[in-house]
């Protein structure tokens, strides 16, 4: 597991983390128009129903530039994005493109990092003279006249954006932010008009270091992505480098159980920026404490002492990992500016993201939830989670792998990480950007795994015809991975059992 045997990384992401980026000089004019706030500039976005850059679709069309782009199929996403007026192709040919006359072509097209150099459509546009960016190359511009505050970390990162933001907008603030997944009531990209911006900041591409952040909050260190790092350290350099580009009078509020994430704040003495640390281990400036058994009405409770205060919690969503989410996302608010007291009230009326332990509704009494969750330590965290709240019942674990190079990387971590389920199901490996690679599927895990439970599915309809005549009331099923198995989940919850009834509200009423 020490990357040895991976393929090696592509070479564009050991440029990222190998130096910091910087802004190009001098600046194309895409560059100087996009800082300038040009409306006449066009912006082209391939992969624009991803998580990465459907919300800046939303913010370029706020600000009042010409917005539109591609993807590889139509999504609940890409239609949404049409549904506010911005145009969006459904495949990645040249033939959209191609047929515009040059002076109606896009200035410039942001792509996703899941977009390959041999997709045809980026292909022509690079011919044809179009700068093609990613996001570590963009967001400096557009983010240039911004207080940046960046939420990192191998895991957390998305519901910790979501609860600082719902924080800050709660406050009266009005910020603009990009959250990398659905939020209850309110867009996951917006511009905003307050000075802050609040972004989830993504390790993948090297997407972080296109950030010149105020303050930065690091909620794990883990090494993942193996495609972009071939080993942990290399993992590690690239957050250090993320951290390095904090303002000198800035924040970093930092996970201190991770010792990577402790190892690089010990080299940070003498530094003018405001240092916070939390963490369940000694040591920490912010010690959290979890409820053992929760909170009432369906609510956890945490606390939070330092060697001067202590706060009480209550939050809508459960798990330690919830509780470090919440303390980072409060320490960052009271940062900030929000007093303390009314952060702390406010996390009472958190609004989970979308995936994140979600409720999905039942099937014969069972509940189907849905959870993003795809590194070894997500899954056994969101495990331990569900059996806590669960603790009698007879709990089921349907995972999607996501990526062979990952499922290789971290066979052997992910050998333990469904202890807490007690039924197990391996679902083929979701490839994502990646070929199949023989021995690191979703086979090769199953293989892997030491738990007494556990069965390799070749597919979702395999799965279906498992789980569908076995669930009753005393179950609890948890659908995990960052692919496709959410179409698994819905299909459990699609019609009652039996009857073909169309679901009720209180099958289908968010996780309390």
């Amino acid at each position: 597991a020490d990357g040895t045997d991976l393929p090696p990384p592509d070479d564009r992401f050991a440029r990222a983390y190998a130096r910091p980026l910087m802004a190009p000089s001098p600046a194309p004019d895409w560059f100087r128009r996009l800082q300038a706030g040009d409306g006449a500039l066009s912006v082209y976005l391939m992969g624009i129903g991803g998580a990465g850059l459907a919300p800046l679709a939303c913010i370029l069309q706020e600000q009042g530039f010409q917005v539109a782009g591609s993807d590889i199929r139509a999504t609940p996403s890409t239609r949404g994005l049409a549904a506010r007026g911005i145009r969006v192709n459904a495949v990645q040919t040249p033939d959209y493109l191609s047929s515009l006359p040059p002076e109606r072509r896009p200035q410039v097209i942001l792509h996703s990092s899941a977009v390959p150099d041999s997709n045809p459509e980026g292909r022509w546009a690079r011919a044809a003279g179009i700068p093609c960016v990613n996001r570590a190359a963009f967001l400096p511009a557009l983010l240039a006249e911004r207080r940046v505050v960046a939420v990192a970390g191998t895991h957390g990162k998305t519901t910790t954006t979501a609860m600082l933001v719902q924080l800050l907008l709660g406050a009266g603030l009005d910020i603009g932010y990009v959250v990398g997944a659905s939020l209850a009531g309110l867009p996951a990209g917006r511009a905003g008009t307050h000075e802050l911006f609040v972004i989830e900041a993504d390790e993948y591409d090297g997407m972080f270091l296109g950030l010149d952040p105020y303050g930065a909050v690091v909620t794990s260190l883990e090494w993942d992505h193996p495609d972009c790092f071939p080993t942990e350290q290399a993992c590690a350099e690239a957050f250090g480098a993320f951290l390095a580009r904090v303002a000198p009078r800035g924040f970093v509020i930092y996970n201190r159980d991770h010792d990577r994430l402790r190892a690089w704040a010990e080299t940070q003495a003498g530094s003018a920026r405001r240092m916070e640390a939390f963490g369940y281990a000694a040591g920490a400036g912010w010690i959290l404490q979890s409820a053992p058994r929760g909170g009432q009405h369906g609510r956890s409770a945490f606390a939070l002492t330092s060697a001067a205060d202590a706060y009480s919690f209550r939050l809508p969503v459960h798990g330690r990992y919830n509780h470090a989410n919440a303390a980072a996302a409060w320490l960052a608010a009271c940062a900030l500016g929000v007093p303390p007291r009314a952060a702390a009230q406010g996390l009472q009326d958190f609004q989970p993201v979308a995936r994140r332990f979600q409720l999905r509704g039942a099937r014969r009494g069972a509940l189907v939830y849905d959870d993003y969750a795809h590194h070894p330590s997500a899954v056994r965290a969101v495990l331990e989670a569900a059996r806590e709240r669960f603790p009698q019942a007879r709990l089921w674990a349907v995972f999607q792998p996501h990526t062979f190079s990952r499922t290789a990387a971290l066979l052997d971590a992910f050998a333990d990480a469904f202890a807490p389920a007690d039924r197990v199901l391996i679902l083929p490996t979701f490839a994502a950007r990646e070929t199949a690679r023989a021995g690191q599927d979703g086979h090769a895990l199953w293989r892997a795994l030491r738990h007494a439970h556990a069965a390799y599915c070749d597919g979702r309809e395999a799965a279906w015809a498992l789980l569908a005549p076995r669930l009753g009331r005393n179950d609890v099923v948890v659908v995990m991975g960052a692919g496709d198995c959410y179409k698994l989940s819905s299909r459990l919850v699609e019609a009652r059992a039996g009857d073909g009834r169309p679901r009720t509200a209180a099958e289908t009423a968010p996780c309390a």
